[in-house]
């Protein structure tokens, strides 16, 4: 018996060598670009918010091992929503395969290939993705390296001197890399409305991010006119409540296009558009948020989680369910 035992035991060795044989090499060309044009240049090229580029095996090397850390933590791609609540249409996660390319590439040393393996350039576009008739600039805005900044609103005027119908619409950040996300929304114009001046509400936080409990109802500030390195209260004209949530940006998305569903959007010309800019700093905080939906039946089932695996979304990131939470 244990002569059988050990004949078996060299079959099933010599099974696995010849199987993982028979794959050869994990390379970058044949097997890693094609994951990283599909899942990460989005972000991780030239004049994008990563901070270093995948485009060419000599950019992307260095970064192996990293690499292969955040993916197998599920840190990259960055997403945030727990996959046990919902599924979504543009979810950029990895397959636990792309997982395991990744991962064996690095563990393996990260070898190049054959050139001839590698898939053709993606033609990513330089700037704006769409192509845009009008273009509204925002007033400088400083981002501290290390800290936290909290939701900040600037109303500009509306660019149009008369009702308009919007088909697209696109933001597109000076810095990308210091831009957590970003909002546009309506409002219907009011007299003694102040453009261009940043608000946000001053809560008072911790080292970690967190709110302090007891502390004062927090009010909307600005940066005071005569010295940019205090705080002022911020003039009622210049928060503007209410209006339509159109635009969003984050990292990698793409242009809002009404176009696709056959739409477009009426714009007064009088209206205020307001943009709500959520900075990155050199430090992020992360909140862990379950978000339920309202069944027809009366029972709520859990829709998406958010927080705990990366993106360091906020409570504000997402809205309630409209039929409950």
């Amino acid at each position: 018996m244990p002569v059988r035992r050990s004949a078996l035991g060299c079959v099933v060795l010599l099974a696995l060598a010849f199987s993982a044989s028979s794959r050869g090499a994990v390379t970058f060309n044949k097997d890693v670009l094609p994951i990283l044009q599909a899942k990460c240049q989005t972000c991780h090229r030239p004049g994008e918010a990563a901070p270093m580029s995948f485009l060419t095996f000599e950019s992307t090397r260095p970064w192996a091992k990293a690499m292969r850390a955040a993916v197998i933590s599920r840190k990259m791609p960055p997403w945030g929503l727990d996959p046990k609540y919902g599924h979504f249409a543009n979810d950029p996660s990895l397959t636990q395969e792309e997982i395991d390319a990744l991962s064996q590439w690095a563990e393996s040393g990260a070898l190049e290939g054959d050139k001839k393996d590698a898939p053709p350039p993606v033609e990513w576009p330089q700037g704006w993705k769409s192509t845009p008739d009008v273009v509204v600039s925002l007033p400088p805005m400083s981002v501290p390296a290390k800290g936290y900044m909290e939701w900040t609103d600037v109303t500009i005027p509306s660019p149009f001197k008369k009702d308009t119908w919007i088909t697209s619409m696109e933001v597109r950040p000076g810095v990308p890399a210091v831009v957590h996300h970003a909002g546009v929304r309506f409002a219907q114009h009011r007299d003694g409305v102040v453009y261009n001046v940043p608000v946000w509400v001053d809560i008072k936080r911790d080292a970690s991010g967190y709110a302090i409990p007891g502390e004062e109802t927090p009010q909307m500030v600005t940066y005071c006119k005569n010295d940019s390195s205090k705080l002022c209260p911020a003039p009622a004209g210049a928060i503007v409540e209410g209006g339509n949530f159109e635009g969003f940006y984050r990292p990698g998305s793409a242009p809002v296009d009404y176009r696709f569903y056959a739409h477009s959007r009426q714009h007064g010309y009088r209206s205020a558009v307001t943009l709500l800019n959520h900075w990155t700093c050199g430090n992020r905080r992360d909140e862990d948020r379950l978000y339920a939906r309202q069944e027809r039946t009366g029972t709520r089932a859990q829709a998406l989680r958010v927080g705990t695996s990366g993106w360091h979304v906020q409570s504000k990131d997402l809205p309630y369910s409209r039929r409950g939470f």
